[in-house]
């Protein structure tokens, strides 16, 4: 007998997909109602069952969660939703990008890690809003120059890829970069000091560093005072239940 919560799962699979494939004007009228978000991750959705036509009906759509899917191939209409700013189809079978994402210029995050994609089409260059990008755990073994476009960019991960170097200009171009991720790539660090603008983004990297940690003490501090304010009242409370 199938668990309780797996046949909700699967229900609500069922749900979302039937949704998805209803007629254009059905869907049309839910972007109407300026639907902005649409999360679909882990619903077992391969490249037959999910309806790409009624997701790229959605005009106003912002951010599109599609990890931990089944999918094989994003289509070439992924390029009619405009107004995305995130895209996270992590933890798929994806093995290309279509060359239609360059057309995805409100794009900020793009989140694409475990997949099986070995290449990363030149016209990325045109999503200059980007500023986050995660490309871990594919079969990358470079990466366009045109990722130097990427004036806003402030993190970028590439681990565990065969990648042996970055472009030339990376460094130099991406004045915001402040995040690199490279471990278990072919990237040495004699490597990375040959770049022009690593000393740049050495300071940036450090700079952020001190922040976060700053920020966390800052927190932790706070986190005391809060709870030493909690106890104090609670204490007071017991004691004023006591005197009574």
């Amino acid at each position: 007998m199938e668990p309780r919560s797996c046949l909700w799962a699967r229900r609500i699979s069922e749900l979302i997909r039937a949704l998805l494939d209803c007629g254009r004007y059905q869907v049309y009228r839910l972007a109407e109602g300026k639907l902005k978000k649409l999360c679909l991750k882990e619903n077992d959705l391969s490249d037959e069952s999910i309806s790409w036509r009624g997701i790229t009906s959605l005009k106003l759509l912002q951010v599109l969660h599609l990890s931990q899917n089944c999918l094989n191939t994003l289509p070439s209409t992924l390029g009619l939703l405009t107004s995305l700013q995130r895209l996270d189809v992590a933890d798929n079978l994806l093995t290309a990008l279509p060359i239609e994402i360059g057309n995805l210029t409100e794009l900020e995050d793009l989140n694409v890690k475990n997949n099986r994609i070995s290449s990363i089409p030149s016209s990325i260059g045109n999503c200059t809003s980007l500023v986050e990008v995660d490309l871990s755990s594919n079969l990358l073994s470079e990466l366009p120059d045109e990722f130097c476009s990427f004036h806003n960019l402030k993190a970028l991960h590439i681990r565990n890829n065969a990648i042996k170097s970055l472009p030339n200009s990376l460094f130099r171009m991406c004045s915001r970069l402040s995040t690199l991720d490279v471990h278990d790539t072919e990237i040495t660090m004699d490597t990375l000091l040959q770049f022009e603008g690593w000393e740049d983004f050495e300071e940036r990297r450090r700079a952020e560093r001190q922040e976060q940690r700053a920020f966390e003490v800052f927190k932790s501090a706070e986190f005391v005072e809060l709870a030493d304010v909690i106890l104090s009242d609670l204490f007071s409370d017991t004691d004023g239940t006591s005197a009574s």
